[in-house]
Order: C-alpha cells, then structure tokens, then sequence
C-alpha cells in the first residue's frame, strides 16, 4: 500500500494523519483537539499496517 492510500484510508476514518518524508514516520492522531492534547495522543510509526489498526482504535473501529 502506498503512502497516499494510507493516509486517504487513515482520513477516511476519521483520523488526522500525516508522513514525514525526513522520519520516514506516519503521524496518527484525532482530529479536532487543542495543539497540546493532539500532541498527546499522536502516535508515530514507520509502519502502515500499524498506523491503520491505531487509527482504527483510536476512533473506535478496531
């Protein structure tokens, strides 16, 4: 899976995701939160399969 189908999989279920090209890291938090708080439960990985299961926890769907 591509970056891109990752992170359009990760938007779709309601997640705010990102990659750092740098870190090579996908960057998986809930949408919608203070700064602090985002920052708080942002989960980093360099794997896509494990950012979208922590997506899918995050909002409940796994």
């Amino acid at each position: 899976m591509s970056i891109k189908q990752t992170l359009a999989q990760l938007k779709a279920m309601g997640c705010k995701a990102s990659y750092s090209r740098d870190w090579q890291e996908y960057r998986v938090t809930l949408p919608n939160l203070e700064p602090k708080r985002e920052e708080a439960i942002a989960y980093y990985t360099s794997d896509a399969e494990d950012a979208l299961a922590t997506g899918a926890a995050m909002k409940g769907l796994g």
